[in-house]
């Protein structure tokens, strides 16, 4: 008994480490990918470029991120997580670090495609790499702690640029960011190197293959899992997007403005918490899709006519919560939908690249209906419709088949 008992308290041990070894990744992806948002002013005022240019260069990351996506999950599943992670973790600390050099909008839009690569790869061969630390799959509330490093990392890049980088240069961020992997990678190599599930001991025989995602049985599920990342992502794409512009020329003050952006982002980690601890204490795939639907509430409340400033904020952050809950739950059935054939990476990858789709998507979208003179609450309605769409896949995609067991 006292045997089983070390047993468990070791394996919780571990699994402990795993969990802040893949969340200390996570939030590098955070701080990384909300940098360039924040300075972006600044480096058009230094570089003198001009912030149109900044669209494409925006474009470019979410480009980047769909490649690395798909590719680099797909690559960490067939030959390696451990080495596809360390090349994924050296590859956007050196587009970070170089990016005080770049002199133009193309230098910046290479830097930044690159930087995406390495960022939409490393968050899922995270999560990958935690789902082998023990046989059982990772609880709704280990990922979605795991997830809600995204959002805590914007939030410490707006905490430092705030306190430090303001005053010191738009370099300092991207410096600071390329060095952090350093201590990332180590961290993570000490806590997965060679102390993961073999692919003998999952039960798995051969090396993965792309196509295994759209296997007989599955391939309904997978496309709709995919169409409930594209449609959630639209969401949460506009949210952080496009509020702080909304509620500019809106005329809320600036106070207002900076509370609505950490709002939404300390809203999005409360949220992952909050669901992915519900959704382990229901134990219903149909979870997701139930949240991606009270999101969606809160965006076509939002987009209501002759609402306050104070009014939407507030909305945006509670409907924000939700939505980054609603992601990490859809990361997690992601992960748990493949784990059986050894693709959790591949498949991460994968649906978050659908969800970039819905990105790209929205960047277009977006400027033609604040172009047909609709009110610009009403991207906000578009926001909570298209999450209800989600919602809408998501029970298609949460749905059993007779007799499976996935």
């Amino acid at each position: 008994m006292q045997m089983g008992s070390h047993d468990r308290a070791h394996t919780r041990s571990r699994h402990i480490a795993a969990m802040i070894a893949a969340l200390s990744i996570t939030i590098l992806d955070g701080f990384d990918a909300f940098s360039l948002s924040l300075v972006a002013p600044r480096i058009a005022s230094n570089l003198h470029i001009p912030m149109h240019a900044f669209g494409p260069i925006f474009a470019s990351t979410i480009a980047g991120m769909i490649v690395g996506g798909v590719f680099g999950g797909w690559a960490a599943d067939r030959f390696g997580r451990m080495g596809v992670l360390l090349l994924a973790l050296l590859l956007f600390g050196l587009a970070a670090l170089t990016m005080p050099l770049v002199s133009s909008p193309l230098q910046i839009m290479i830097d930044r495609f690159l930087s995406g690569m390495g960022l939409a790869a490393a968050a899922p061969i995270a999560l990958g790499l935690l789902s082998r630390t023990s046989v059982e799959s990772p609880s709704d509330l280990a990922i979605a702690i795991v997830w809600s490093g995204i959002p805590l990392g914007g939030v410490i890049a707006a905490g430092f640029d705030y306190l430090v980088s303001g005053g010191q240069g738009w370099s300092t961020i991207f410096i600071v960011g390329g060095l952090l992997p350093i201590p990332v990678a180590i961290l993570a190599y000490l806590v997965f190197g060679g102390r993961i599930l073999s692919e003998s001991s999952a039960g798995v025989k051969v090396k993965p293959r792309f196509a295994d995602l759209f296997v007989a049985g599955l391939r309904p599920r997978t496309i709709a899992g995919a169409a409930m990342f594209f449609f959630g992502y639209v969401m949460t794409s506009i949210f952080i997007s496009w509020l702080p512009t909304i509620l500019a020329h809106r005329h809320a003050s600036a106070g207002l403005i900076f509370l609505a952006f950490m709002g939404i982002n300390i809203g999005g980690v409360v949220g992952a918490l909050a669901l992915g601890w519900i959704a382990s204490l229901m134990r219903s795939a149909f979870t997701v899709a139930a949240a991606w639907a009270v999101a969606g509430l809160f965006g076509l409340t939002i987009g209501l006519p002759n609402l306050s400033n104070i009014l939407v904020v507030w909305l945006a952050i509670a409907g924000y919560a939700v939505a980054a809950g609603s992601q990490a739950l859809s990361v997690s059935f992601a992960t748990q939908l493949h784990r059986a054939r050894n693709l959790e990476t591949t498949s991460i990858g994968f649906m978050t690249s659908a969800g970039r789709c819905g990105q790209v998507c929205t960047l277009s979208a977006s400027g033609a209906l604040l172009g047909s003179g609709l009110p610009e609450t009403s991207l906000l309605f578009f926001a909570g419709a298209s999450a209800l769409i989600g919602a809408t896949v998501g029970l298609f995609a949460a749905r059993k088949p007779a007799g499976s067991t996935v």
